[in-house]
Order: C-alpha cells, then structure tokens, then sequence
C-alpha cells in the first residue's frame, strides 16, 4: 500500500471507532473494534475488518452494519470530505484472528497435556 493509502486506511480507522462509539444502534449495542482498514488505490472502496470477539451476537452485529451502512458512509463523508474527492465505498467483513488465535492456542495446550 501507498503512503497516502496506508493514511487515508488510519483515518478511516479512527473515525470508524468514534463513529461505532457515539452510534451504539449501529452496531446492535455491541463493542466492536475495528481491527483492520485496507484500501484500493484510488481510494475508491474500503474494506473493514471488524473483530466481534466475545460478541455473543455476531450475526446480529453484521446485519445491524449492513442496514446502517449508508448512515454510516454519510457520517465518515462529514469527516473525511476534506481529504478525498469521493467518499469510500465501505464493505465490512468478520475479523476471526483472534478466534483462530484462540482456537491454536487451546489446541496446543491439549497437546501439551497429553
């Protein structure tokens, strides 16, 4: 990634969590982290990994996210309308590093057991 892809991806971050922060419904009341933010290079579309870690309702979440998407988008253009000509389109994705993570780990310490 580019430098000002890799910025523009930051940027994107950080607003995304406030915007998470002060929109609760938005994301069904759940705490959600934006783990991750890739961006095409002309900045164009936006990927955003999110990481529903010890989120009993993870499905609820993503569909609260889909319906809400275009609330959302409008709210990161507020924020970003200075930086770029057109605003990203926003695609949101399930980040299970962790649960893999977790899962690895839990396997390899039954393996030390035995």
């Amino acid at each position: 990634m580019g430098l000002r892809q890799e910025k523009f991806a930051r940027q994107l971050q950080k607003d995304l969590g406030d915007t998470f922060l002060q929109h609760k419904e938005w994301v069904a009341g759940q705490f959600v982290t934006i783990s991750g933010v890739t961006v095409s290079p002309d900045l164009s579309s936006a990927k955003i990994y999110l990481s529903l870690f010890n989120t009993p309702q993870k499905a609820k979440v993503l569909e609260a996210i889909e319906l809400y998407a275009r609330e959302i988008r409008m709210e990161i253009a507020k924020k970003v309308k200075n930086q770029v000509k057109k605003v990203p389109e926003l695609r949101f994705y399930e980040d299970e590093t962790q649960e893999y993570a977790a899962k690895i780990d839990k396997l390899l310490d039954s393996i030390k057991k035995s």
